[in-house]
């Protein structure tokens, strides 16, 4: 080992004559960065950004093929990349390409970023406790594709990991670090230099898979030549789907197999054999309606699951279309009630899944809900009594463009919705805006935080609020039915998210929508991973939720309820956890139905229904909310904190308020409005 002095030399027999430094003592040169970094004793990371990545890459030196050599001194938490061949667009730094070398506490493993999105290539090579060391060495080998990283103890050179991959993505590009954000102390990095050669060949291979692991096609010919652990998930006589990683791609590889196409973009399809089995297959019908837990569900399988439900109970449901996504898939809901085709004057609810079309979990707690209250019809008191007395909408897939774009596409894909948001002419993973931050109610009013205006991000808002045809088509049936309560499904937090949500905004007080959270959070036992439900305002700083617009708009009693897990393969977690949840949206089926619950209808003198706004003076509330009845009928239905004396009051311009003070049990109230024109 040769030694310089001013610089922290410590991998074998270094040159430090080839070196050229970028973070050394004296050294100081121009970076590209994001979040606050000092460049006194090594860089260290000062203060992070409040949203989005932290990272330092030096505008000089960048490389193409040699070698990158870091002195990391670990902070409280060791989560850093070394960053190599990177490349950012101009016009937004936060767009990023290129490679990193991750080091935390007790593994490594290599990154690719494409565009901003991040992930990893390889599954992680583990490394038990290098976050204890004092300083670790990383030496990270660059020759065409080929790229390999070694750690070290920077004090006695022992070597602690190794790992390799081979990747053709990007050919060269800047130098630098990027830090997770986390709390605590910051890692050091003392050093950091790169030691170029002439590159091998010029290369940069757009197509180069993304991500851990590989879809491959092959000739039907090749299977028998596959290596023992590897088997097809899919084949024909032409051809055969293989799933493998990287390692065994190169087994594959190494076999003198040629595939005809490798990808790492890995639909859903090809990961849960079960749910292939019965992809493109009709329902199952059974004595008392369908199978509905065999598999998850795609957009045509959830069709025609809908339709079999609507043609098998024809009294008590009713099949709506309520808009077509950018692919031009439809948006179902299906309407659950007594005489469901009417327009009854009852309490309306909805239960929604998969804003988030990747969450195929969140499409199976909407299915129990109807198959619980559609085949519990005849035999359970229960499901007869809420079917009766409640108008319940159930919208399994929100997003049925993200839901296919996961199940048959690519598994990185599915969060967001069909747009094509770079258009490109293509739907790929950086498409779509995130329904769930494209809701009106203060859109995009906490910045970067709350969601994101970069289109290429998981949760991009979108070009405008509700500027997606999903969200406009959720609005409408919100603004016609005026529900009284609802839940969205989503995975995987095992928590029940209340109103409001958002940063800022002042709740009702009393909290109704708070104490009712709390009832349906203990009515559910200890779910499959462990944890009970607990009641939470949010998981981080959110904007554009649909909760948050349907309780602001109507008052209802929006809840997201988050899973256990996010798309479990194992049917009895599935099923499980399915089953364990269905005691919380019962339960707010209880509340709404059972009270306390102030409900009636606000009519003229002539007995026609007219659209007031509906107050309690009891309840005061503090973010402009204008709660007024539904325009069909004049109704209105406010589910209560508790029993208790309140003055109803209703006013529409050209009409004298009115009042009524109403005595509550822990029951439904129903009582009459009448308007009365000015100047009578």
């Amino acid at each position: 080992m040769l030694l310089l002095a001013g610089m922290a030399l410590a991998f074998p027999d270094v040159d430090p004559a080839l070196e050229v430094p970028l973070v050394a003592e004296g050294v100081k040169i121009n970076a590209t960065s994001r979040g606050t970094w000092s460049q006194g004793k090594g860089l260290r990371l000062q203060s992070p950004v409040s949203y989005g990545d932290n990272y330092w890459t030096a505008e000089e030196n960048p490389i193409q093929d040699g070698l990158v050599r870091a002195r990391l001194r670990p902070g409280d938490r060791l989560e850093v990349s070394v960053l190599f061949r990177m490349a950012y667009n101009p016009a937004n730094i936060e767009e990023f390409s290129g490679y990193g070398l991750t080091v935390m506490a007790d593994r490594i493993f290599f990154h690719r970023w494409d565009e901003g999105l991040s992930l990893p290539m390889q599954e992680p090579t583990m490394a038990a406790g290098l976050k204890y060391h004092n300083a670790l060495e990383v030496v990270v080998f660059l020759t065409g594709g080929q790229l390999a990283a070694f750690v070290f103890d920077a004090d006695s050179l022992q070597q602690l990991a190794s790992t390799t991959i081979h990747d053709s993505r990007y050919a060269a590009g800047q130098v630098g670090v990027y830090h997770h954000k986390r709390g605590g102390e910051p890692t050091v990095i003392e050093h950091l230099a790169v030691m170029p050669r002439e590159p091998i060949q010029l290369f940069g291979d757009p197509e180069a898979p993304f991500g851990p692991k590989r879809l491959l096609t092959i000739k039907a010919e090749d299977v028998g030549k596959l290596p023992s652990a590897i088997t097809p998930v899919e084949s024909n006589e032409v051809q055969a789907m293989v799933v493998t990683d990287t390692l065994g791609a190169e087994r594959i590889f190494h076999e003198g197999i040629k595939p005809i196409a490798v990808t790492g973009h890995v639909p859903w399809r090809y990961r849960d054999l079960e749910y292939a089995s019965h992809r493109g297959k009709p329902p199952v019908a059974t004595d008392s309606g369908f199978v509905i837990d065999a598999s998850y569900k795609d957009p045509e399988m959830l069709e025609a699951l809908l339709r079999g439900y609507n043609e098998r109970f024809p009294q008590l449901t009713h099949l709506e279309e309520l808009g077509r996504t950018h692919l031009g898939r439809p948006i179902l809901a299906l309407k659950i009630s007594d005489n469901a085709s009417a327009k009854e004057d009852e309490p309306a609810l909805m239960i929604n899944g998969a804003h988030h079309g990747s969450e195929l979990l969140s499409v199976e707690y909407v299915l129990d809900a109807v198959q619980q209250l559609l085949e519990g019809y005849e035999e359970d008191p229960w499901a007869r009594k809420m079917v009766d007395e409640l108008e319940i909408w159930c919208v399994p897939q929100v997003n049925p463009d993200g839901g296919w774009l996961f199940t048959d596409v690519t598994s990185w894909a599915g969060r967001k919705n069909g747009r094509d948001t770079n258009k490109n002419g293509i739907v790929d993973p950086w498409d779509g805006v995130d329904l769930n931050r494209n809701y009106p109610y203060r859109w995009g009013t906490i910045g970067e935080r709350g969601s994101r205006s970069w289109h290429l991000h998981y949760q991009y808002r979108g070009e405008g609020p509700a500027s997606e045809p999903e969200v406009q088509a959720m609005m409408a049936l919100a603004s016609r039915e005026h529900f009284a309560a609802s839940i969205s499904f989503h995975t995987m937090a095992t928590l029940i998210l209340s109103p409001y949500t958002i940063d800022g905004a002042t709740n009702p007080a009393p909290d109704a929508a708070w104490q009712v959270a709390q009832k349906m959070a203990a009515a559910a036992p200890k779910q499959t991973n462990g944890k009970k439900y607990r009641v939470r305002r949010k998981i981080y700083s959110v904007d554009g939720t649909d909760q948050d617009w349907f309780f602001h708009a109507h008052g209802t009693l929006a809840y997201i309820v988050e899973g256990t897990h996010h798309n479990p393969e194992d049917p009895w977690t599935r099923k499980e956890s399915i089953k364990n949840i269905r005691p919380v949206w019962k339960t707010l089926l209880d509340v709404v139905s059972e009270g306390p619950r102030i409900s009636g209808h606000t009519v003229d003198s002539a007995g026609r229904p007219v659209s007031a706004q509906v107050t309690v003076e009891e309840v005061r509330t503090f973010e402009g909310e204008i709660w007024t009845s539904r325009p069909r009928d004049g109704r209105f239905d406010r589910v209560m904190a508790g029993p208790g004396k309140y003055v109803v009051g209703a006013s529409l311009s050209g009409f004298k308020d009115t009042f009524v003070t109403v005595d509550l049990a822990n029951e439904p109230k129903e009582i009459e409005l009448l308007m009365v024109a000015d100047g009578y």
